[in-house]
């Protein structure tokens, strides 16, 4: 039914979510390790890999682009 709702898995939409915040944050200084446990990833790499996934780019890559996805 979460499915049919919101267009995913409930696991991608919490994903998705913290993805935004964490771009966010990037944005506003935050360093990157401190981003991936605020938005509740286990550590930075787990960050990397799902906001690479997302953005198709890295969240230093994301920063040096001014944040624009893609």
């Amino acid at each position: 039914m979460f499915r049919q709702q919101y267009g995913s898995s409930p696991y991608r939409y919490l994903c998705g979510v913290r993805i935004q915040r964490a771009q966010t944050l990037l944005l506003e200084g935050v360093p990157g390790s401190v981003v991936a446990t605020e938005v509740g990833f286990f550590d930075q790499s787990h960050f990397g890999r799902h906001f690479k996934r997302c953005c198709g780019m890295t969240p230093s890559m994301f920063i040096a682009r001014g944040g624009q996805c893609r």
